[in-house]
């Protein structure tokens, strides 16, 4: 399985259990990390959102921080701006999916993913069955 998930972050559960304030659902957010820069960056890219299109189509809510590549065409960043500002949208999230191919950054996000006790998948069939069968839920918000 391509799953490390930390104690307690893997449990059966009901899809969508959590609930805010009103009784709505909240949704499973998952940072999709992989290859930008190493390698052709265009379909870099577009393996990350034909990932996260995928996830969308599953009921979750994918952040693709590969996306900033266009804002970095328009207003370029340094490197370690582009990674402080995905590591905090990291934060916000409730999982990580990491992309296969190699990639230092995205081995960064993966480690700080571990820090925050996320569960990583290495495979989104096994994240969108662990989703399906309600073992992925959101974080307390």
């Amino acid at each position: 399985m391509g799953c490390f998930c930390p104690a307690g972050r893997y449990r059966p559960g009901i899809r969508g259990e959590a609930r805010d304030m009103d009784g709505a659902r909240q949704p499973v957010r998952v940072y999709v990390a992989g290859p930008l820069t190493a390698g052709d960056q265009a379909l870099n890219v577009r393996a990350a959102i034909e990932a996260g299109q995928r996830l969308l189509e599953a009921g979750l809510v994918p952040f693709v921080p590969h996306l900033d590549m266009f804002w970095h065409l328009v207003c370029p960043n340094e490197y370690e701006t582009w990674m402080a500002m995905g590591l905090a949208w990291l934060e916000a999230c409730d999982v990580l999916l990491r992309l296969p191919g190699r990639s230092p950054g995205a081995d960064r996000e993966v480690g700080r993913a571990f820090e925050l006790g996320l569960p990583v998948y290495t495979a989104a069939d096994d994240l969108l069955l662990a989703y399906s069968l309600g073992h992925l839920v959101p974080r307390g918000r």
